[in-house]
């Protein structure tokens, strides 16, 4: 079988390639190579600020390890008064701000 369609972006896998399995050419839809090329050098869209109340808010993403996560639960879980692990993260931002604002 001949693996190489027209249109095609990425290659096919051989069918040597274990237990993979291909469809048969019939069921091989074309795609417009043009629409897809320009969907893919669109590219990503950034973060648009939101407005909660009067101030502009940003999303974010990060990786924490997994002990430090651990320790926050743990000082969630002892608060007398609940705080979600977003508004103790972002109070200890804002008392980070502070202390190195002090220096």
């Amino acid at each position: 079988m001949n693996n190489k369609r027209s249109g095609t972006i990425a290659r096919l896998p051989s069918e040597s390639a274990g237990d993979v399995q291909l469809p048969p050419a019939e069921e091989v839809k074309e795609i417009d190579v043009a629409r897809a090329l320009s969907v893919i050098n669109r590219g990503g869209r950034s973060a648009k600020p939101k407005k909660i109340g009067d101030r502009d808010m940003s999303n974010i993403n990060f990786k924490i390890p997994t002990d430090i996560l651990l320790r926050v639960d743990m000082a969630l879980k002892n608060r007398q008064v609940p705080l979600t692990r977003l508004g103790w993260m972002l109070e200890a931002v804002v008392s980070q701000l502070e202390k190195e604002e002090r220096k």
